[in-house]
């Protein structure tokens, strides 16, 4: 009976190949998520810049109906 033996060195080997990998993913994950939510802040700033002068155009056009 032949009994296959797997040196520790080599397991470890793999292992730090497997958490680098994961290190890796991870990184790629968050840039991804961080330029996603970034797209997402600008898009509500200019909402919110669209809006005020959704606004502001509103008020002139009150008070210019009010004149």
């Amino acid at each position: 009976m032949k009994i296959n033996f797997i040196p520790e060195s080599y397991i470890e080997m793999n292992h730090k190949k497997s958490i680098k990998n994961h290190i890796i993913l991870i990184i790629i994950l968050l840039t991804i998520n961080i330029i996603f939510f970034n797209k997402a802040l600008w898009s509500m700033k200019r909402i919110d810049v669209i809006n005020k002068e959704i606004h502001s155009l509103n008020l002139k056009k009150h008070r210019e109906s009010i004149d």
